[in-house]
């Protein structure tokens, strides 16, 4: 059975002493690099860096975490934030 060599892959501006974002193989690596999405280490060719800054965490819905404003608009009785705090006053009874 061949032995799969997988390259780690850190978001840019990031250097390769810590942990890893996360694994690929090495033709995946060797292709992303082709298309110029990564590069590879300067020294070594160890590791490679993505050429785009790290993804941005979403934030969730109203629906699902209801936060200040979403509070503020049901005190001011507009229809979606009264429709989003009755499903949850639901919940919690």
């Amino acid at each position: 059975m061949p032995e799969i060599q997988m390259v780690p892959v850190h978001y840019a501006n990031r250097s390769g002493r810590g942990k890893a974002a996360y694994f690929l193989p090495y033709e995946t690596a060797r292709e992303m690099v082709d298309a110029r999405l990564a590069i590879w280490e300067p020294k070594k060719a160890r590791y490679i860096n993505l050429t785009k800054s790290e993804p941005q965490m979403h934030k969730p819905a109203p629906s699902l975490k209801p936060n200040i404003r979403t509070m503020d608009a049901y005190v001011e009785g507009k229809m979606h934030a009264v429709a989003i705090i009755d499903a949850w006053r639901g919940r919690a009874a």
